[in-house]
């Protein structure tokens, strides 16, 4: 420690005279770290610099100068604490009250790492830490509990600058990086966090981790802006790529990855490129301005909802040519794949190209003004349905040698400019269903219109234009009933009505036909709206449950279109019900009430109020139990019967006993009234005792009753009469008589005498 001081001291006096020679120090520096090597032998840096040359990443760590102002180099919980007391941090590093590192700059001659911590599962939060001029920022290895907020570094030399490894339950927040190196790095880890971080010059390369959240970070000029490569449950959200070399997100290797408000702007290559990676979604991701959107190479079960991939037009001379597909979204050899609510809009060549993906489901995307809009190639089993395509140059809809393909309720609107645009070239696909494919010009579109009158009204029309050569005729219908087919032109309006429906809901569908075969489909939700309220409900009933509580009944509703009840006490609502009871709680006791029920339907009318009943809660019980001691009587003996007699006007909620003053006991309720229990010699010793009894109610009223008796032991405790009466010969046979039937024959006694 006297050296480490002396190595501290030169390195100050350094800093306060600028004129010291260099050669100087670097002698001093050289002398002293010999001195100190030498006095340190059985150090702890020395076991973790062991432990690190057996990492695969060995040469890719320097070791932390502690000569830097700031810069710690902890190994281990022990030293935690032992560098913690010595800098004056507070905390103690458990969950509760973790170590905090805050507020200084580590700023490096150029070599080094600012934060270096190994093998610890303490708690600590390091935060507001300024870093720069180093090899590296932070380094964590077998670390677990940390977390890093608002660090910011700069000018840093050896990528990563943050590097975690074999690390569990880190999150680093908020950090702000100005380097070309990679900003952070994560291997063989999990449990890790990523939050609200901003590189310029660097991304995030993730290998070999399993539970990680990335949220709200961005990324600026980067090789890539993430990289995850062997990875497993991965979550990307609201992240920010700006301008990328290769991609903005890479996956490779990976599984069960979501992907979701992700945007990826200016990518030299791919936005989004995910290979060898299973069950991947992606979720309102936008890909804009590179050469591919959405990349997916050998990866099932991708799926794509609500992704927007557009511009998607950059240069590729510096590229292969063979690597520059130029599509919103291509996917290749990826089966069991997922599209939906997807827009690929403006990109040279396809806005979505599949090729070899069976089991592929494609429904409900847009294709605006690319070079082709959909191209499904090879990929058998797949379902492509409720698309659009519009002012695409080439082709709108191409499907090529796809066994088993459900190409239906697709829709393809010719660009008037594209002199070259065809709309559909689907062919060479064996086994195949195509249904109700749309072949209108200047961008007729299938909408779903819902129409609401109330009943009685007319004048209920809906109105259409649709401009085709080859208009044939349309029809209405009800379902599946078909109400009428008539004539339509080119060009002239069509007018359906829908007057004369009573109250409820309808679904018609009006069905378009052209030349070409095919149809364009329109369904219409028809709601009529009903005036007409339920009737009155009949046949209400009440009754007291208890001083709190009120039951009520009635008649069900007749109404067809019914919904529920409302529920009215005083002319209050209080609550509403589909059954035809309720039970009103949280009363006031003796407490009248008034209620009334209507009945509501599904248009929300509402029955007149059913004629008001009243009814009381009932009052609250003051009647103590009664209480009568049939044993002990007197002097008795072991073993002890203790047999009351319990009554109450509701309910005997316990009887219990104790002699002499000691713990209440309970008694065993032998029947309806009795409740009894037998103590021995063990129990209670001989003498004089007092027995006091309580019962309780199950209103909490209580009753008393006292008996003081004489316990003796070692005698029967059956009372002989004799002589009774002559049995065998005329000798005399004492009858044995039990307390219990004692106790018996004196209920039946009481309760003769109540009836």
């Amino acid at each position: 420690m006297m050296l480490f001081n002396i190595f501290v001291s030169t390195i100050e006096n350094f800093k306060l005279n600028k004129q010291c020679s260099i050669n100087m120090i670097k002698g001093k520096f050289y002398l002293i770290l010999i001195l100190l090597l030498f006095s340190l032998p059985y150090s702890t840096n020395l076991t973790v610099a062991k432990t690190i040359r057996k990492s695969k990443s060995a040469e890719r760590i320097v070791s932390p100068s502690a000569f830097y102002t700031g810069a710690f180099y902890i190994n281990g919980n022990s030293e935690f604490a032992t560098v913690a007391s010595a800098r004056g941090w507070q905390g103690d590093g458990s969950k509760s009250n973790p170590y905090l590192i805050q507020s200084f700059s580590i700023d490096g001659f150029g070599s080094g790492t600012g934060i270096f911590i190994a093998n610890t599962s303490v708690y600590f939060h390091v935060f507001n830490i300024s870093i720069s001029h180093l090899s590296y920022a932070v380094h964590l290895v077998n670390v677990s509990h940390g977390e890093l907020l608002n660090i910011s570094y700069r000018q840093i030399s050896l990528s990563p600058a943050i590097y975690l490894q074999n690390s569990r339950e880190i999150s680093i927040n908020g950090t702000d990086g100005l380097s070309s190196v990679v900003g952070i790095e994560v291997q063989s880890s999990s449990n890790i966090t990523f939050t609200n971080n901003m590189f310029d010059g660097g991304g995030f390369r993730i290998k070999s981790v399993s539970n990680l959240i990335m949220n709200k970070n961005f990324v600026h000029y980067a090789k890539y802006g993430v990289y995850a490569t062997d990875s497993k449950s991965l979550f990307f959200n609201f992240t920010v790529i700006w301008y990328s070399e290769i991609a903005g997100f890479k996956l490779y290797n990976c599984s069960n990855s979501l992907l979701s408000n992700n945007t990826v702007f200016n990518t030299q290559l791919d936005s989004y490129r995910i290979k060898l990676s299973h069950n991947t979604t992606f979720i309102s991701d936008v890909a804009d301005f590179a050469v591919n959107g959405f990349v997916a190479l050998n990866s099932s079960y991708t799926s794509f909802i609500g992704c927007t991939s557009k511009r998607n037009t950059l240069t590729i001379s510096a590229r292969s040519v063979s690597t520059a597909v130029l599509v919103g979204f291509y996917l290749n050899n990826s089966d069991y794949s997922f599209f939906r609510n997807n827009l690929a809009f403006k990109n040279i060549k396809e806005g979505f190209l599949v090729d070899n993906s069976p089991h592929l489901t494609m429904e409900n995307n847009t294709a605006s003004t690319n070079g082709d809009g959909f191209v499904v190639l090879s990929s058998n089993s797949s379902k492509i349905t409720h698309n659009l395509s519009y002012n695409s140059t080439f082709s709108e809809f191409t499907a090529i040698y796809n066994y088993n393909l459900d190409f239906s309720f697709n829709q393809a609107n010719t660009n008037p400019n594209g002199l070259l645009s065809t709309r559909y070239e689907v062919f060479h696909n064996p086994s195949s269903t195509y249904r109700l494919n749309r072949l209108f010009k200047n961008g007729i579109s299938g909408d779903r219109y819902t129409l609401n009158y109330i009943e009685g009204i007319s004048g209920n029309n809906l109105s259409f234009v649709f401009m085709d050569d080859f208009a044939t005729n349309y029809s209405l219908y009800n379902g599946k009933n078909m109400l009428y087919t008539k004539a339509w032109t080119n060009g002239v309006m069509v007018n359906v009505s829908f007057d004369g429906y009573r109250g409820g809901s309808y679904n018609f569908t009006i069905v378009f036909r052209d030349g070409y075969g095919s149809n364009l489909t329109i369904p219409v939700h028809l709601i009529v709206i009903d005036l007409t309220a339920p009737a009155q409900v009949l046949g209400l009933l009440a009754s007291p449950l208890s001083t709190t509580s009120i039951q009520i009944s009635w008649n069900p509703s007749t109404a067809q279109d019914f919904s529920h009840y409302n529920i009215y006490r005083s002319g209050i609502f209080i609550n509403r019900t589909k059954s035809t009871y309720y039970i009103d709680t949280h009363l006031n006791m003796t407490t009248s009430y008034a209620y009334q029920i209507t009945a509501v339907d599904k248009a929300g009318n509402e029955g007149m109020k059913s004629f008001a009943i009243s009814v009381m809660t009932l009052s609250p019980d003051t009647t103590p139990p009664t209480i009568t001691i049939l044993s002990p009587i007197g002097t008795v003996y072991d073993p002890l019967n203790i047999t009351v007699i319990s009554a109450d006007n509701v309910k005997v909620a316990s009887v219990n006993y104790r002699i002499d003053g000691g713990g209440w006991s309970k008694l065993i309720q032998k029947s309806a009234l009795i409740w009894a229990v037998i103590l021995n010699k063990n129990t209670i010793k001989a003498g004089n005792h007092t027995l006091l009894i309580k019962s309780i109610d199950t209103s909490g009223n209580v009753a008393y009753g006292v008996r003081t008796f004489e316990l003796r032991i070692n005698n029967t405790t059956n009372v002989s009469i004799s002589p009774s009466s002559k049995v065998n010969g005329g000798s005399f046979v004492p009858i044995q008589i039990s307390s219990v039937l004692i106790a018996l024959v004196a209920v039946f006694l009481i309760e003769r005498k109540r009836r």
